[in-house]
């Protein structure tokens, strides 16, 4: 058990496993942010998605991390972010000695030709993907990126928190989810048990973040199949009224869709088109490449969208005959579709 005195230590942190990089003096640190434009704010929400993932590893609640420099640079640093060139450059020379700097020196430490070996000495229970400059580790309801370089025994770490973690599944693809309780809905209309359930098991991603990143409003996509007749593949959710955006989960990617719709055998149903098949992973490591794909879909749903004379409501254009919706038609002209 750490001392009192450590605890109250600006060095200190519960991950101690985690990389012990150089910390930043204020100077660097003001220069850093400068660099980047962030405010107080907007680094502590970045900061705030780094201490969730260290959490889920540990298998205990997030802290809140202050808006305070000391207490952000020491979280960010101890998370193994990187920021400025030179300060990276420090990190890699303090981690020489003991940190793999690449995916070839991991594959070489252990032994393992290609990581297709590497994944098999990790079990069953623990799947690894590589990035440029991380190895993306992933298991029942963990989902955690190491960014090189790191200490190999931190890796064996990682790797057994995993296994030994929780394991919330994925709900089949098109089981319902019993509907929540108006209690369980925040103002913006995303529904907590789903997404917390989808997203956050998934990937170790708060609904806040996510929010952020694509947007609320979320609701479950009972309406949504990808192709005419065929069974689900992902776990689909449906953001804007009317439809703008499909997000479809599975174990371990994600894609992101403009909704079309049709009529088939006399219902409405959305179809997933122009889709863009994601990491689950970027949600953490690309928020605004992620959001860039998510604001360009909805442009092109918002630029369909029409307003019928009847209703006065917007609807989508495949909702449309002319400049009456499909509802009016049949509710006032008896058209059956």
């Amino acid at each position: 058990m750490p001392t009192e005195a450590e605890m109250n230590s600006p060095d200190w942190h519960p991950a101690e496993e985690m990389p012990q990089g150089p910390i930043p003096t204020g100077v660097e640190f003001r220069a850093m942010r400068a660099v980047l434009g962030l405010s107080l704010p907007e680094l502590a929400q970045r900061t705030r998605l780094r201490v969730h993932r260290l959490a889920a590893i540990e298998n205990r609640a997030a802290p809140h991390a202050d808006i305070d420099e000391q207490v952000l640079h020491v979280v960010l640093m101890k998370s193994g972010v990187r920021w400025h060139p030179d300060l990276a450059r420090q990190l890699q020379v303090a981690a020489a000695d003991t940190g793999l700097q690449d995916l070839e020196q991991l594959l070489d430490h252990t032994g393992s030709s290609h990581l297709a070996d590497l994944d098999e000495m990790a079990g069953t229970d623990v799947h690894l993907r590589a990035g440029p400059d991380h190895v993306w580790l992933g298991g029942p309801g963990v989902d955690v990126v190491m960014t090189f370089p790191f200490d190999i025994e931190d890796f064996w770490d990682v790797v057994e928190d995993i296994a030994a973690g929780p394991a919330p599944s994925l709900p089949p693809p098109g089981v319902p989810v019993p509907d929540p309780d108006d209690d369980d809905e925040d103002d913006d209309g995303v529904s907590l048990p789903e997404l917390e359930r989808v997203i956050e098991a998934q990937v170790g991603l708060p609904v806040g973040p996510l929010v952020d990143v694509l947007g609320g409003g979320w609701r479950r996509g009972a309406d949504v199949l990808e192709a005419e007749g065929g069974l689900l593949s992902r776990t689909w959710f449906v953001s804007g009224e009317p439809a703008q955006l499909l997000l479809g989960v599975d174990q371990s990617s994600f894609a992101l869709a403009r909704p079309e719709g049709r009529w088939e055998d006399h219902r409405p149903v959305l179809h997933p088109v122009d889709q863009h098949v994601l990491d689950l992973t970027d949600l953490l490591v690309r928020p605004a490449e992620v959001a860039a794909v998510a604001a360009a879909l909805v442009g092109a749903s918002r630029a369909a969208v029409r307003w019928c004379v009847l209703c006065r409501r917007q609807r989508s254009a495949w909702h449309m005959d002319g400049d009456e919706c499909h509802d009016c038609m049949s509710e006032h002209r008896g058209t059956v579709f």
